[in-house]
């Protein structure tokens, strides 16, 4: 927010004219920025010209930020309802004490209801993490979350590990290798995610709201796993009898072949989007139709039209929830929106339409929703208000 939108808002509000979204945007945007460079020379201009804002001295109140001590009854009600706002040495402090004001004004000249409606989400919106259930072959669930790190669970004929980082991997007994084939499956909530390691050393990150189906003693043929949702793989590379044993991920009807590479899928929405980082897939449909993928290549299968295009990308976009980060490329507000949804496990309400703007930046999945909500605001044609578990959208 520029230097003349917020001194206006700031006059506004003491003039008791500013409108409801308007104090609602001017109260978040002095709670995430606090040192705005503009700010202590805007309180110093209104404070001048103000007949309602009284200065008294700064220095008690700024010993006592430096001593640590809880700054007590900073504003109180005056005569003729004057405010009472302390100046303060820093613009920080004086952001601080202006918000203060601002929930004073509240309580003073709205109904409960009012404020109830207006005021700042108490709901606390965090974000996701390593959150997931694995379910055993007789059905046993498993809840990971709740399983400390570093711990070993025996079961027959393999154990299930939880190292010391979180990843989950498997410890076989030899004699399972020859036996039936056993299954797992690891689900993800909305706000989960879970990096696991098969026993044939492929390494998977599997994203929020996604089922992976997989075996724990793959045969000497082939490895076959089944996908619901989105997963990233850097697959192993294993030989038997002189062969190469191909991996293969199913996901309806799609059906990837690899040797040993990496790549990502995502399997949502009746759309199947194969992204590869590097070495070769080859994607059979059940149609017949058959497409070898090079890197820095995406598959986009739609399975209702049973069309398959295929487009040159840039993977970085694609992977970067991996690596702890949302990504996007000129990506349309309506996706971003989804995946913050899924991330935080909110829901989204439109109260404007915005097909017509898209978002291009990158910011780090781990930030509380607001801070990434500001980053996009930023680009000045949009604008969000949390409401409990709900992001409202509007222009």
């Amino acid at each position: 927010m520029n230097k003349e939108k917020l001194k206006a808002l700031i006059n506004q509000f003491q003039n008791h004219t500013i409108s409801d979204q308007d104090l609602y945007l001017l109260k978040h945007y002095l709670k995430n920025n606090p040192s705005d460079e503009f700010l202590l020379e805007i309180v110093d201009e209104l404070g001048a010209d103000s007949q309602e804002i009284e200065i008294s001295s700064s220095d008690q109140i700024f010993q006592n930020i430096l001593s640590n001590k809880e700054v007590q009854q900073v504003i109180a009600p005056q005569k003729n309802t004057k405010h009472r706002l302390v100046y303060w040495l820093s613009a920080a402090a004086a952001c601080l004490l202006f918000f203060s004001t601002i929930g004073f004004y509240f309580m003073k000249n709205q109904s409960s209801q009012e404020l109830a409606d207006l005021s700042l989400s108490k709901t606390e919106i965090i974000p996701g993490g390593s959150k997931a259930k694995v379910v055993l072959d007789d059905g046993t669930i498993i809840d990971l979350e709740t399983l400390k790190n570093d711990t070993v669970i025996y079961l027959d004929g393999y154990a299930i590990q939880k190292d010391i980082d979180g990843v989950l991997s498997y410890q076989l007994d030899p004699q399972l290798k020859d036996q039936q084939i056993v299954y797992n499956t690891i689900i993800t909530p909305k706000a989960g995610e879970y990096h696991l390691v098969l026993p044939d050393g492929t390494k998977i990150w599997v994203n929020s709201s996604s089922e992976l189906k997989y075996p724990l003693n793959f045969d000497k043929e082939s490895r076959e796993v089944e996908l619901k949702g989105e997963a990233y793989f850097d697959v192993s590379k294993i030989q038997s009898q002189q062969h190469h044993v191909p991996f293969i991920v199913n996901t309806g009807s799609q059906k990837l072949e690899v040797l040993g590479t990496i790549f990502n899928i995502q399997s949502k929405n009746n759309k199947i989007r194969t992204t590869l980082v590097e070495g070769s897939v080859r994607l059979t449909y059940a149609d017949g139709k058959k497409f070898v993928l090079k890197p820095n290549q995406q598959a986009i299968y739609e399975e209702q039209k049973n069309n398959i295009d295929i487009i040159a990308i840039d993977p970085f976009y694609i992977t970067a929830w991996k690596n702890g980060s949302f990504a996007f490329d000129n990506a349309s507000i309506h996706e971003v929106m989804d995946i913050l949804s899924a991330w935080y496990d909110v829901e989204i309400d439109y109260l404007s339409k915005v097909d017509d703007i898209h978002f291009t930046g990158t910011v780090s999945k781990y930030e509380q929703i607001d801070k990434v909500l500001d980053a996009i605001e930023m680009t000045g044609s949009i604008r969000f208000k949390i409401d409990g578990r709900r992001i409202l959208v509007m222009k």
